[in-house]
């Protein structure tokens, strides 16, 4: 006999597909309403989410829509991949120089802030952000934990994108600053 719960898990997983259908049309232009189903497909993957923290708890949750949303993706990818003829012109193949060593360091910089930085400034927002939460101390660890590589990947991404990464470090450092409040006023 199946439990009432499965149905619901059943619900969760076709908003997710029909969610991650909709943002697939929306990106492919196949249709004239390309915002509408932008917005349904986004509306409906945050019922999902939803939906799961209702019947686990938010961080089971959390965890059910991070594990399924990225195969699913995939697999709508994949299904609606266009195979390329073997007759595709390829660019000319040019070789390319060095980088200076100017450029050399550059990017040796920009590793060592998004690597070794970055993660050690991830660490305290996200311990911060559990302890906001109004739940027991192993609930506040796992989202610590589950939170740390979102925190670190949009702090790498920050870095990165920025023409200047003093700007992002500065942010980051004042970040961390501020999270302490938490983990010691606790």
């Amino acid at each position: 006999m199946i439990e009432n719960t499965s149905w619901l898990y059943l619900f969760s997983l076709t908003y997710s597909i029909i969610g991650m259908s909709f943002l697939f049309i929306a990106w492919k232009s196949w249709v004239r309403l390309k915002d509408t189903y932008s917005i349904t497909g986004w509306a409906l993957l945050c019922l999902a989410a939803w939906s799961w923290s209702v019947f686990d708890g938010w961080v089971f949750g959390l965890i059910y829509f991070i594990a399924v949303i990225p195969p699913l993706a995939f697999v709508i990818a994949v299904l609606n991949a266009e195979p390329r003829g073997t007759t595709a012109a390829w660019p000319p193949v040019t070789s390319l120089g060095r980088p200076g060593w100017r450029a050399a360091l550059g990017h040796l910089g920009r590793f060592s802030l998004i690597v070794p930085f970055a993660l050690l400034a991830s660490v305290l927002p996200s311990i911060g952000l559990g302890f906001l939460l109004p739940m027991g101390e192993l609930n506040q660890m796992v989202f610590a934990v589950c939170a740390l590589p979102l925190i670190w990947g949009a702090a790498g991404c920050f870095i990165a994108a920025s023409p200047r990464p003093v700007l992002p470090s500065a942010v980051l450092i004042l970040l961390s600053a501020v999270s302490l409040l938490p983990i010691y006023l606790r």
